[in-house]
C-alpha cells in the first residue's frame, strides 16, 4: 500500500482548503500525512522540505505552471508505481 504524503509550503486556515482536507484525508484509503512549513525564508522552506523526502520515492510536484494531467492519467500512474513496489509518494 502506498504511503502518501503532502509536504505543503505554508500553513493551511480554516476555510474551503482546510475543508477539502479534511473531507479527502477520510476518503483515502493509504496512510496520509500533512506536512505544513511555514517559514519566512524561501531557503529554509526548501531545506525542511528536503529533509522530509525518501530518496527511494517517486515525487509528485504540483505547480499551477506544470504538465496538467487527468485523474484517469493521474491513477493509472499511481497503480504503476504501486505495481512497480513503490510505498512512498511525496506531494
Amino acid at each position: 500500500m502506498i504511503r502518501a504524503e503532502i509536504i505543503a509550503s505554508g500553513k493551511m486556515r480554516k476555510g474551503p482548503m482546510l475543508d477539502l482536507w479534511n473531507d479527502y484525508s477520510k476518503r483515502i484509503i493509504w496512510p496520509l500525512t500533512l506536512h505544513e512549513i511555514d517559514e519566512p525564508s524561501s531557503q529554509k522552506e526548501a531545506k525542511k522540505q528536503l529533509a522530509l523526502l525518501n530518496t527511494q520515492a517517486f515525487i509528485f510536484v504540483l505547480d499551477e505552471t506544470g504538465k496538467v494531467i487527468d485523474s484517469r492519467e493521474f491513477a493509472e500512474k499511481i497503480q504503476t508505481l504501486t505495481d512497480e513496489g513503490l510505498r512512498d509518494t511525496p506531494f
